[in-house]
C-alpha cells in the first residue's frame, strides 16, 4: 500500500470515529433532554400522573412499561402519635414501646390480594416522604394522639393542622388518587383521652386557623405559582378543569364562606374512629377499644 492509500484510509477511519462520536452526543444530548422533560413533568404533575403520560407514550408506539405500584394504606401522623405501634399491631405483632424514627416502616399482608401498609416517619423533616407515600397511596390512616390533641403547643391540633394542610394543600401535594380517609384517634384506653367526637371538633377548629394563616400569606404575596388556593370558590373550576383532562380532581381542605372549616366537605369518604394498639382485639368490650377499625379499613 503506497503513501496516498495510507492517507486515504487514514482520514476514512477519521471521518468514521468523527461520525460515531456525533451520534454518540446526539444520543447523550436526546437521553439529557428526556430526562429532564421527565424530571419537569413529575415536578409538574406528580408521579403518578407522570407514570400514567409516560405509559399512554409507551403504549402509542409499542413499547411495554412497568406498572407504578401503588400503596394500599399509608400511615401518617405527628411524632408520638402511636403511628408505628398501631404498624406493629396491623402486621400481626404484639404491642410494645416504640422510637422516634426517621425512617418508614413497610410490610405486604398476604393474602386474595398483596395489601402494602406504609407507617412514614412523624418529624416535620421527612414531610417530603410523607407527601411521596400519600400520592401513591389508595387509603390514607391519619393517626392521632387522642391524649396530646388538646396541647397547644408542638404535640396538639396545630401541629396536626399544620400536617395535613401539608398532605391536602402543600405545593407539593398530589392526593388524586386517594379513595378514602381513616382518622384514627389513639390511645383511647387512656382515662384521659378525648373522644374521636371531641377530636374531630378540636382539629377542625385548628385547620380553620391553619387554612386562613396560609390564605393571609399567599394574599401578602400575591399569586405564587404551584400554591393552591384556599379559596372555597375556586374548587368548583379546579374540578372542572380535571374532569375535562380526564383526570379525578385532587382533594383539597377548603374554608367556608364563614371562615370555618368542616371535614364534611372533603370530597372522598372519610371517619372518625377511636383506636387502641395496646388491647387485643380477642379483649374489646363496650368498654374498651382495638385496632379493629383500622384493621378492617384497610382490608375491606
Amino acid at each position: 500500500m503506497d503513501s496516498s492509500d495510507s492517507a486515504a484510509a487514514h482520514q476514512q477511519q477519521q471521518q468514521h470515529t468523527s461520525s460515531t462520536l456525533v451520534s454518540i452526543e446526539v444520543i447523550i444530548t436526546l437521553a439529557i433532554g428526556a430526562g429532564l422533560m421527565l424530571l419537569a413533568l413529575v415536578m409538574v404533575c406528580g408521579r403518578r400522573r407522570a407514570h400514567a403520560v409516560v405509559s399512554a407514550a409507551a403504549a402509542a408506539a409499542g413499547i411495554k412499561t412497568k406498572k407504578l405500584r401503588d400503596v394500599h394504606a399509608t400511615l401518617i401522623g405527628i411524632c408520638g402519635s402511636g403511628k408505628t405501634a398501631l404498624f406493629l399491631r396491623l402486621i400481626g405483632q404484639k404491642f410494645r414501646e416504640t422510637n422516634t424514627s426517621l425512617q418508614s416502616n413497610q410490610h405486604t399482608l398476604a393474602g386474595r390480594s398483596d395489601v402494602l401498609i406504609v407507617d412514614t416517619p412523624g418529624s416535620r423533616r421527612k414531610r417530603g416522604d410523607v407527601l411521596s407515600a400519600v400520592e401513591v397511596s389508595k387509603k390514607l390512616v391519619i393517626v392521632l394522639d387522642s391524649i396530646s390533641i388538646q396541647d397547644d403547643r408542638d404535640e396538639g391540633a396545630n401541629a396536626v393542622a399544620d400536617l395535613i394542610c401539608d398532605v391536602f394543600n402543600g405545593p407539593a401535594a398530589i392526593t388524586d388518587g386517594l379513595t378514602s380517609v381513616l382518622f384514627a384517634c389513639t390511645k383511647r384506653d387512656d382515662l384521659t383521652s378525648f373522644s374521636s367526637k371531641a377530636v374531630r371538633r378540636l382539629l377542625e377548629t385548628a385547620i380553620a386557623r391553619e387554612l386562613a394563616t396560609r390564605q393571609a400569606g399567599v394574599g401578602s404575596l400575591g399569586m405564587v405559582a404551584g400554591v393552591k388556593s384556599l379559596q372555597r370558590g375556586n374548587r368548583s373550576a379546579s374540578a372542572a378543569t380535571s374532569n375535562l383532562e380526564g383526570e379525578a380532581s385532587d382533594v383539597g381542605l377548603y374554608l367556608r364562606d364563614d371562615g370555618k372549616f368542616s371535614f364534611d366537605d372533603l370530597s372522598i369518604p372519610f371517619s372518625f374512629v377511636d383506636v387502641s394498639s395496646t388491647c387485643d382485639e380477642g379483649e374489646a368490650s363496650s368498654s374498651s377499644y382495638s385496632f379493629a377499625p383500622v384493621r378492617d379499613f384497610i382490608l375491606l
